[in-house]
């Protein structure tokens, strides 16, 4: 059987503080931009939704597809990007074509 290589883009983010540390899976997309326009809105926003730093000592680094902030107190955030290769079966990309036909009539 024919497999079919695609590629998406995968936003991940890491956080930790003093309370609590995590990682997630932040954005998937088959479009860059798409991703590319979440990692934006967590850069003007300073990571709030995932850690709190102490933005008048907070020190921060962006690149082209990451985004890193930190202050000396130890709360950090990492968000970066990565293009991820998936093979897809004929009967998996016929299954996810179902499957969004039938979302789209709800």
């Amino acid at each position: 059987m024919e497999e079919k290589k695609i590629v998406v883009y995968v936003l991940h983010g890491f956080w930790e503080n003093e309370f609590t540390n995590g990682c997630a899976v932040v954005d998937v997309s088959i479009d860059l931009e798409t991703v590319m326009k979440k990692l934006d809105e967590i850069v003007e926003n300073k990571a709030r939704e995932y850690v709190k730093v102490q933005e008048d000592k907070a020190e921060e680094e962006r690149g082209f597809r990451y985004f890193e902030i930190w202050d000396e107190n130890g709360q950090s955030a990492k968000f970066y990007i990565v293009e991820q290769y998936l093979e897809l079966s004929q009967s998996m990309m016929e299954a996810i074509a179902e499957s969004l036909a039938k979302g789209a009539g709800k």
